[in-house]
């Protein structure tokens, strides 16, 4: 399926945000995501589908000043 994440196109065969989380290879990373631009809580990533053209933001924790 064709979606966009952080303003770049991709194809995923992710069927949720964390499957998508998962193949991105960011399972182990402190994100944020939202999805069509309303933040998706991480508990609630295995049951928020994704579909097709939707538009992913992902915010990575970064420590410094």
């Amino acid at each position: 399926m064709k979606i966009t994440v952080n303003s770049q196109p991709q194809e995923t065969a992710a069927k949720n945000i964390g499957e998508l989380v998962v193949e991105l290879g960011l399972q182990n990373t402190k994100i944020a995501v939202a999805m069509d631009s309303k933040m998706v809580q991480k508990d609630s990533w295995s049951d928020t589908v994704l579909s097709e053209n939707c538009n992913i933001l992902i915010i990575k924790a970064v420590c410094g000043g």
